[in-house]
């Protein structure tokens, strides 16, 4: 008997004193995170431990958390656009445009990089975002850069169909939205202006250099009229800018976790609002280019040049 005691103790494991590791997937209330973390105080549970370590950020991708669906709702549109970017250069335009000139390809495939860099940099800072102080700050900004890229893109994109037989018109609105995206950065990335506190202002920015589309677009109905504007992508442009419009208030606000705090902790709040409705806006201005670029693949001659 005292033989199979001490075989019984051999197989019992020891006590531990010190209470056992908490998972990483345990996430933490609104007021347990980082004194440097700006979470959305309307958002009270759901939230990472500061990680510092890429690969355990990169694990968050297999768990559900807050960040879970902000991640998500741009990674799988960014993998998605970069598809349907390889289906466009190598499929489509090919077997549809026998002539197509080296611009008008290019062009499209320029919008559609720069939508797969803003999706895929938004996705990286999201997942990054619990990593440490320093590393959210860096890839904070180059969420920011890839929103400033897209808007170039959809800018430099509209441009060259709107004024498609004036390339000195295209030179010059191309030239103001440069200007006016180096403006939007120099601010953004300005450390005076991450604070939780500006955050209104880093999205009235954001919508000026939208509104700024409206000066080509009156330019070009003024030049050709309504009917070869309709043709050549407007309606799509004014669908697009409602939506990213919407979407920023809905930003802004913080709604519908403003009305009912704590409800919509993992889905359905309003960052995941903001990028759904961003990617569907992308996917309207792609449409749009391709209206114009059948509108003007057939039936611009360029007199006007």
């Amino acid at each position: 008997m005292p033989q199979q005691k001490l075989a019984d103790s051999a197989l019992t494991p020891p006590r531990l004193d010190s209470p056992p590791i908490q998972p990483l997937e345990r996430l933490l209330k609104f007021d347990e995170t980082p004194s440097w973390f700006e979470g959305n105080q309307f958002i009270l549970t759901g939230y990472r431990h500061e990680s510092r370590s890429a690969i355990l950020c990169l694990h968050s991708w297999t768990y559900l958390h807050n960040e879970s669906c902000n991640i998500y709702s741009h990674l799988l549109p960014a993998v998605a656009y970069a598809a349907l970017h390889w289906c466009l250069v190598n499929i489509y335009l090919p077997s549809r445009y026998n002539t197509l000139s080296k611009g008008d390809g290019l062009i499209l495939s320029l919008f559609l990089s720069t939508v797969v860099l803003c999706l895929g940099a938004s996705s990286l800072y999201h997942t990054f975002l619990n990593h440490s102080a320093p590393i959210a700050k860096r890839w904070l900004l180059c969420d920011y850069m890839g929103i400033i890229t897209l808007i170039q893109g959809c800018f430099i994109s509209g441009i060259y169909f709107g004024f498609y037989c004036e390339p000195y018109l295209q030179r010059v609105y191309w030239t103001m939205i440069v200007v006016l995206g180096s403006l939007t950065a120099t601010i953004l990335l300005s450390s005076k202006f991450q604070d939780q506190k500006w955050r209104g202002f880093r999205v009235a920015v954001f919508v000026c250099t939208g509104l700024s589309a409206f000066a080509p677009i009156t330019h070009a109905l003024f030049l050709y009229g309504l009917k070869r504007s309709m043709n050549v992508g407007l309606p799509y442009y004014l669908t697009e800018g409602a939506i990213i419009a919407f979407a920023a208030f809905i930003y802004e606000r913080q709604v519908p976790e403003r009305w009912f705090p704590g409800k919509f902790d993992i889905w359905g709040h309003s960052h995941t609002i903001f990028h759904s409705m961003v990617a569907l806006g992308m996917c309207v201005h792609f449409v749009g280019l391709l209206e114009a670029l059948e509108y003007t693949y057939y039936n611009s001659q360029c007199t006007l040049r």
